[in-house]
């Protein structure tokens, strides 16, 4: 178990000062694929499942990240918390998006799990930074809303596209 641990530290010590970059890259390719979709290109999907996925993959990796050594514990902690939680955001993200099953579990972990980071971070009194902050925001305010919202409305704003249902004659 140590050596997985080491493992995920030192890829995430590597990516660490591309982060952001990376983040950057992924997401726009996310909107990109995600405005393709939505005018029924079927490489639209595809390319929001290879991005968001990487993204899923990049904060998980990213929660292993070794901050500086006089960081307090419970700052170590909410650290992991959120970018776990916005790992499994993600994929719930996607998974709605994709219309696969599972979403909206993965969405309640995910948004839940940086909902009680946010709610730690304010009663410690502890700054999680305004990058940290706004990609927080932004994953709960996408998940929840996409936990929330119907999907007749999610069809009628053009979110999700309704299957059609083929007969064999």
């Amino acid at each position: 178990m140590a050596n997985q641990n080491e493992f995920f530290v030192k890829i995430a010590n590597k990516l660490n000062p591309f982060f952001f970059k990376i983040e950057t890259v992924l997401a726009i390719i996310a909107v990109a694929g995600f405005l393709l979709k939505n005018v029924n290109i079927t490489l639209g999907g595809i390319i929001l499942i290879i991005s968001m996925a990487p993204l899923a993959m990049v904060y998980f990796i990213n929660a292993f990240s070794s901050p500086e050594p006089e960081t307090l514990a419970i700052k170590k902690f909410l650290n992991k918390l959120i970018y776990w939680g916005s790992s499994i955001g993600i994929i719930g993200i996607l998974f709605r998006l994709q219309e696969y099953n599972g979403f909206g579990q993965m969405l309640l972990v995910g948004c839940g799990t940086l909902i009680v980071a946010t709610i730690i971070s304010l009663l410690q009194n502890q700054n999680m930074g305004r990058k940290t902050t706004i990609r927080t925001l932004i994953i709960l305010t996408i998940g929840i809303s996409l936990y929330f919202v119907p999907q007749e409305k999610l069809f009628e704003y053009k979110i999700l596209h309704p299957v059609e249902k083929t007969t064999t004659p």
